[in-house]
């Protein structure tokens, strides 16, 4: 009985050598699967919710809206609520890069809570609707 680990390669790949080597052992050792390929560009979503932060000091109280976009080979994640923004290869790279970007707007405005002018004391009223210390 043939193996088909010795097969040429020509003949590993070729459907009626494969249904033949079936046919003719009493025992088949391999099992042929029909698969059907489709070639289709998967949409890239518009938002994603982001529900933690890269930091264990602290916690969302609620999910951030990013919305997701493409530019050339780069993603863009952005969170309007608090005009910060990440840049990556991969979506995974861009959502983190504005997690950590979330982080270090929240440290930065915290450091300086009591001199803030007039918008970032709004933005950082806004931050502290969805982030907290733990």
């Amino acid at each position: 009985m043939p193996e088909i680990a010795s097969w040429p390669i020509e003949k590993q790949i070729g459907l009626n050598t494969i249904k033949d080597h079936i046919a003719s052992d009493p025992m088949p050792r391999i099992m042929v699967f029909k698969v059907k390929v489709i070639n289709k560009t998967v949409k890239l979503p518009k938002d994603v919710m982001v529900g933690t932060l890269p930091d264990d000091r602290l916690q969302l109280k609620k999910s951030l809206t990013v919305k997701i976009e493409k530019e050339g080979d780069k993603y863009i994640a952005s969170c309007n609520d608090f005009y910060e923004f990440g840049y990556g290869d991969y979506l995974f790279n861009a959502v983190d890069d504005l997690r950590m970007a979330v982080v270090e707007l929240y440290w930065r405005l915290n450091e300086e809570k009591n001199n803030l002018g007039k918008d970032l004391a709004k933005l950082w009223e806004n931050l502290q609707q969805f982030i907290e210390k733990r």
